[in-house]
C-alpha cells in the first residue's frame, strides 16, 4: 500500500479523520453525559463565553466554515437562529458576559468621541483616496458615524440581545438556576486571582499591540467565568457548564473526576438532536442515538489507528473508507449542521456618505454625538433588562474592581446588574 507524504495533513488523509473522530467522540460523549444528567434530574445551564456570542452580535465580516468543522459563528448563528431552548439545558448569561457585551459599547463610546478629533491628512485620505479600501478596520469604526452602520454596530445587537432574552433562547444565569447559599469566598478569590495572572501572561505574549488593561479585563472576565463553573456548581441538583472554544478555559473547568466545561460544539449537538427529535429523523431517541455514535466513533478509530497518518483515504481497505463515510454521515454531519454566515457587502454607498461626513466638520460633530446617544440609549436598554445576570459571585470575587468595569459603570450609569 502506497503512501503521500504532506506537511499538514490533509481532509482526505487518515490523519485528519483520526483527528476528526478524536473530537467527535469527546464532544458525543459529553452531550450523552449532559442529557443523563438531565434525565437524572440535575438542571444544567451552558454558560456561553462572550467570545461566541461576538460575531454573532457585533460581526465585522462574514465567516465561512470548513467541511465537518462548523466555525464559532456559524454554529452559534444557527443555534439562536431556531429560537427554541436546547431540551431543559438554557443557554446563560452571567455578569461576566454581561461586562463584556457592554464592554463592546464602552470602546464604541471611545471611537466615537476620537473620531470629531480627525486629522487633516486622514481626512484627506478618506476623501480624496482609497484607503477605505485598503483599511476595512477604519471602515468599520467610521461607519459608526452613518446612520446605517449607527443601527448595524448599536441599535441591532441590543435589540436582537433582548428579543432572545424575550424570548428565553438566552436567560440570565441567575434566573436559570440558584446559587448556593454558603461559599468558601476566599478560595474561590484566591482561586480566580490564579486564573486572571496565568491569564495575562498567556495573554500578553499572543496579544501583542492591546492595552494592558485591556488585556487584564478580559483575564479576569475568562477567570470570573472559570471560578463561577468550580464553585457555584451543585454537583447533585445544578450546574453551571462554562461553554467555549479555549480548550485550557475547559481544562481550568476541572474538580476531581467531574468537568465543568464544554466545547461549543456540545450544546451544537443538542440543538440539532432536539429538532432531528422533532423531525423524526435518523432516531427516536437522544440517548440510545448518542450511545451508538459513541460506540460507532470509538471502534472506528481503533480500526484506522493501525494505518498511517499521511495514507489516503481511497488508499484505506474499501471497508475502512466505507465505514469512515457512514460515520460521517451518519453521526457527525447530522449534528454539526449549521447555517453559513458568510456574506457579501457592497461598500460603495457606505463609503460616499462616510465621505461626505469627515468632510464637514460640523456633521462630523453631530454624527459622533448620535452615536454616543443612541450608545448611550442601548446600554440603558440591555441593563435595565428584567434579566438576572447574577452577580453576587462578581461582587465576591472583586470583578468590579477592575478599572474598565468601573468606568463603564461610571460612564453608563450603572448601578447593578
Amino acid at each position: 500500500m502506497s503512501s503521500s507524504k504532506h506537511n499538514e495533513y490533509s481532509s482526505d488523509s487518515v490523519g485528519y479523520w483520526r483527528t476528526v473522530l478524536t473530537g467527535a467522540l469527546q464532544t458525543l460523549a459529553h452531550a450523552l453525559n449532559d442529557i443523563t444528567k438531565q434525565q437524572e434530574g440535575v438542571r444544567l445551564a451552558y454558560h456561553l463565553d462572550f467570545s461566541l456570542l461576538a460575531p454573532e452580535f457585533f460581526p465585522k465580516r462574514g465567516t465561512r466554515s470548513q467541511p465537518a468543522k462548523p466555525g464559532v459563528a456559524d454554529a452559534i448563528h444557527w443555534i439562536l437562529k431556531k429560537e427554541s431552548p436546547i431540551t431543559d439545558c438554557p443557554l446563560a448569561l452571567s455578569a461576566a458576559t454581561y461586562y463584556e457585551f457592554v464592554g463592546m459599547y464602552n470602546k464604541q463610546f471611545d471611537t466615537a468621541q476620537k473620531l470629531t478629533d480627525l486629522n487633516e491628512s486622514l481626512v484627506n485620505q478618506i476623501t480624496n483616496g482609497d484607503i477605505l479600501t485598503k483599511t476595512p478596520g477604519l471602515r468599520h469604526k467610521l461607519s459608526l458615524l452613518t446612520e446605517k452602520g449607527r443601527d448595524s454596530m448599536t441599535r441591532e445587537p441590543a435589540e436582537r440581545l433582548l428579543n432572545l432574552l424575550d424570548k428565553r433562547v438566552l436567560t440570565g444565569l441567575g434566573d436559570s438556576l440558584d446559587y448556593p447559599d454558603h461559599v468558601p469566598v476566599k478560595k474561590i478569590r484566591d482561586t480566580f486571582d490564579e486564573i486572571a495572572t496565568d491569564e495575562v501572561s498567556i495573554r500578553k505574549q499572543r496579544q501583542i499591540g492591546r492595552s494592558p488593561e485591556e488585556i487584564e479585563f478580559h483575564s479576569k472576565i475568562d477567570a470570573a467565568s472559570i471560578v463561577l463553573s468550580l464553585y457555584y456548581s451543585k454537583e447533585k441538583s445544578s450546574q453551571v457548564i462554562f461553554v467555549t472554544e479555549t480548550i485550557r478555559h475547559i481544562e481550568h473547568c476541572r474538580k476531581g473526576d467531574q468537568l465543568f466545561g464544554r466545547h461549543f460544539y456540545v450544546p451544537l449537538h443538542l440543538c440539532n438532536l432536539s429538532h432531528l427529535e422533532e423531525e423524526g429523523r435518523y432516531f427516536r431517541n437522544k440517548v440510545s442515538f448518542l450511545e451508538k455514535a459513541c460506540r460507532e466513533v470509538s471502534d472506528l478509530i481503533l480500526e484506522i489507528k493501525h494505518y498511517e497518518d499521511d495514507l489516503l483515504l481511497y488508499e484505506l481497505p474499501e471497508h475502512a473508507l466505507r465505514w469512515i463515510v457512514a460515520v460521517n454521515h451518519n453521526y457527525l454531519e447530522p449534528l454539526l449542521e449549521t447555517t453559513d454566515t458568510s456574506e457579501g457587502s457592497d461598500h460603495e454607498e457606505l463609503d460616499e456618505e462616510i465621505r461626505n461626513i469627515v468632510n464637514d466638520r460640523s456633521k462630523l460633530r453631530n454624527s459622533s454625538d448620535d452615536a454616543i446617544d443612541q450608545i448611550k440609549e442601548m446600554v440603558s436598554s440591555v441593563s435595565n433588562s428584567k434579566e438576572s445576570f447574577g452577580i453576587a459571585y462578581a461582587e465576591q470575587i472583586g470583578l468590579a474592581e477592575d478599572p474598565i468595569i468601573k468606568r463603564i459603570k461610571n460612564r453608563f450609569e450603572i448601578s447593578k446588574v
